[in-house]
């Protein structure tokens, strides 16, 4: 009787043990589940503490610096490393004009007047000269360029993309890339405003031009300016208002009937799915077509469709030239402007001499 009180005494007291340790068993396993993962349990407590604090609604955020407030800034040697980044050997002096903006010398001026010394002159130069002589040199080549990549486009889709290039958005995004933000001097220097932005670019081309030459200074357009419309869709950069009213002109000039709009397929009609594909015809062959959620829509877009083939402006056409070929490019049959849209018809297109060898 004895030995069975004892035995049940036993039994107890391992039921008891074990309640009382498994959750320190529980606690081990997580932690050794954590270490497996890289991660022990009071780190992962830690973090979980500093997250929420990091979003907490009372959170004073430390502000940003600037590269430039950073110990090891040096401005000298950052310049040196953006003339070899570029592939470039502009003068340290004229690359410091480059990227002082007129607001930082304006700011200047201001810290003088602070402190009493208004008659004290200011030596620093802003990028105002090079920039306007960049956009000189830039401004033809690039017109030459797109007239002739692009034979068969109206006078009006060179301007759109001439000036979508040399537009102040463009330009500060081409900025960025190349690495100027940090560089460049302006009245804030924490956040450079787009317009101190765009001007270190052109700027470039400029003194790449004072120093080095034209043919130096075109090619560096080339391969930094020209080359964002690798990916670009023309007739995404220009708007055509009336594509309809425009191909019924460009037929005219060309002799040919007015086209006629057909409605090739249909489907989902009266839901909010409808689908409508209509094409145009002239003298019995399809020039266009495309697919719209209305008849107006696929209407309009079927035009697009028709002069982007007049234009030879399909993902089918040979890419743009860069590199090598685009420096040798003889581009002194193309200063001239090319057919305006109202004018425009398919004998009067201007091509270059390679397509006109092969």
């Amino acid at each position: 009787m004895n030995a069975l009180r004892q035995a049940l005494v036993t039994c107890e007291r391992q039921a008891a043990v074990r309640l009382l340790a498994r959750p320190c068993v529980a606690r081990c396993t997580a932690s050794q589940l954590n270490q497996k993962r890289g991660i022990k349990s009071v780190d992962e407590l830690t973090s979980r503490l500093f997250y929420v604090r990091d979003h907490s609604y009372d959170k004073i955020s430390d502000p940003a610096k600037i590269r430039s407030q950073f110990q090891e800034w040096n401005f000298a040697a950052e310049l040196y490393a953006f003339n070899k980044r570029l592939g470039e050997e502009v003068s340290f002096e004229n690359l410091t004009i480059c990227f002082t903006d007129p607001s930082y010398i304006q700011k200047q001026r201001e810290k003088q007047a602070e402190l009493g010394l208004v008659d004290a002159p200011i030596t620093i130069s802003d990028n105002t000269q090079f920039y306007n002589h960049g956009i000189s040199v830039m401004s033809p080549h690039i017109k030459a360029y797109l007239r002739n990549q692009y034979p068969y486009v109206p006078e009006e889709c060179v301007e759109a993309l001439h000036n979508f290039l040399l537009s102040e958005e463009i330009l500060a995004d081409i900025s960025k890339w190349l690495g100027c933000r940090d560089l460049v001097l302006s009245y804030d220097m924490q956040n450079p405003p787009q317009s101190a932005l765009s001007k270190v670019p052109a700027a470039v081309v400029g003194a790449i031009d004072s120093e080095f030459g034209r043919k130096r200074a075109l090619n560096f357009t080339q391969d930094f300016f020209l080359t964002y419309l690798y990916d670009k869709d023309p007739l995404e950069i220009w708007d055509i208002h009336d594509a309809e009213g425009a191909l019924m002109r460009i037929l005219e000039n060309e002799g040919r009937p007015a086209p006629e709009p057909r409605i090739i397929r249909q489907s989902g009609i009266n839901t909010i799915e409808a689908l409508y594909i209509i094409g145009f015809y002239v003298d019995k062959e399809l020039i266009g077509s495309s697919p719209g959620e209305t008849i107006a829509i696929a209407k309009d877009m079927a035009a697009h469709d028709a002069l982007r083939r007049m234009f030879r402006l399909t993902q089918s056409r040979k890419p743009l030239a860069y590199g090598e070929e685009a420096y040798n490019l003889d581009l002194n049959d193309f200063n001239s402007p090319n057919q305006s849209l109202i004018q425009w018809k398919s004998s009067g297109v201007r091509l270059p001499r390679q397509q006109i060898a092969a």
